[in-house]
């Protein structure tokens, strides 16, 4: 399929469905427009396509309470998304995470499991936290902003929002579920 003909149907589908009446649970992209982990949806296809060496995606695992997704921002090879929380002293963007094919990590190594089998980094400084996950054909950047004396457990909280989704396992659900055709790293090459 070429990128064209992929980016027509997905824009269609996305047409569409916003004329359609109620979604019946059957259109993977009517779902919300945050990147669950929980289940693909048009904004993980997004970030997916926008970086299509990745082999994995960023996602959000799970919100504590007062967190919320905020906006995204997909383009030609990069995509970001934005958390917010409502809890006092994390501000409007208090999460950042962005997913570039690339990325020069700063900071010291440091073991997440989330991340198993890539290399993750931390850094710190006064108002923020640069965790930097690099693996095959792509990095996730994740930025925490808080203040200096933020509360251990929001910056616990804003840290457990960040998941990873194997494009791999996105592509053969897509597939399986919705017949939908997915391309990129572990998947049919892209065209076009």
């Amino acid at each position: 399929m070429t990128r064209r003909l992929a980016f027509a149907l997905l824009a269609a589908t996305m047409l569409l469905s916003a004329c359609a009446p109620p979604d019946d649970g059957n259109n993977p992209f009517a779902h919300g427009k945050e990147p669950l982990c929980s289940e693909p949806n048009e904004s993980t296809v997004l970030i997916a396509q926008s970086v299509q060496t990745a082999t994995r995606l960023p996602c959000i695992a799970g919100y504590p309470a007062g967190w919320s997704f905020l906006d995204k921002d997909v383009r030609r090879d990069s995509s970001t998304y934005w958390l917010t929380s409502a809890v006092v002293g994390a501000g409007s963007r208090a999460i950042e995470v962005q997913l570039v094919p690339s990325c020069e990590p700063q900071g010291e190594p440091f073991t997440d499991i989330r991340a198993a089998g890539a290399e993750a980094y931390v850094a710190t400084s006064n108002t923020e936290e640069t965790r930097s996950y690099v693996f095959e054909g792509g990095c996730v950047v994740e930025r925490i902003f808080l203040p200096p004396d933020a509360d251990p457990e929001l910056l616990a909280q804003a840290r457990s929002t960040l998941g990873f989704a194997s494009r791999e396992a996105i592509a053969r659900e897509l597939d399986e579920q919705y017949g939908v055709t997915h391309c990129g790293a572990g998947a049919d090459p892209c065209e076009g």
